[in-house]
């Protein structure tokens, strides 16, 4: 959203709520008497963070399974009189194999989601080329914070530990 589209200077939010996918750009936010404005980039954290945590998991799994397999190959090396013991210490080198693929897989899959994350917190922003009153809401994925003093010009982000908030006027292309 470009709050006036490309004719800078003029451009305001007062009050109500303003939701976007990943980025803002406006002039003025809220207003001098406090009216309630709240601005939201909600990007796909929510999608993003489920995906994350189903690969975490898988992760886990196979860490366990392979530590299953590891105790019964141990097993079948030191008791040998099993039925079938050659057949199973095959089973067991597979499953290896098997488990070690997906884990290494999944890991990359985890370390490719790092990236496109890191990719998204670096280009969704609101900004203000002007002013943000005291009063205004923002929200950017799961973080949240109300501004209790006029702040700007400059930009706003998602970080790992909150908000990053860059004074500045700075000249963002998107």
């Amino acid at each position: 959203i470009k709050a006036g589209g490309d004719n800078p200077g003029k451009s305001r939010i007062i009050g109500g709520a303003l939701r976007a996918l990943s980025y803002i750009k406006v002039d003025t936010l809220g207003a001098p008497n406090g009216t309630s404005t709240r601005v939201e980039l909600h990007g796909n954290f929510e999608r993003m963070s489920a995906e994350r945590e189903t690969l975490e998991k898988r992760i886990a799994e196979r860490e366990h399974q392979l530590q299953q397999v590891e105790i019964i190959a141990a097993t079948l090396k030191t008791k040998t009189r099993f039925p079938h013991h050659a057949e199973m210490v095959q089973r067991t080198q597979s499953a290896r194999r098997n488990l070690s693929a997906d884990l290494e897989q999944t890991r990359q899959a985890l370390a490719a989601w790092q990236h496109k994350h890191q990719h998204a917190c670096e280009t969704i922003r609101l900004v203000i080329t002007r002013k943000a009153h005291a009063g205004v809401e923002i929200i950017i994925g799961d973080k949240r914070v109300l501004l209790t003093e006029d702040w700007g010009p400059g930009t706003v982000q998602y970080g790992s530990q909150g908000l990053v908030f860059q004074r500045g006027k700075l000249l963002l292309a998107h």
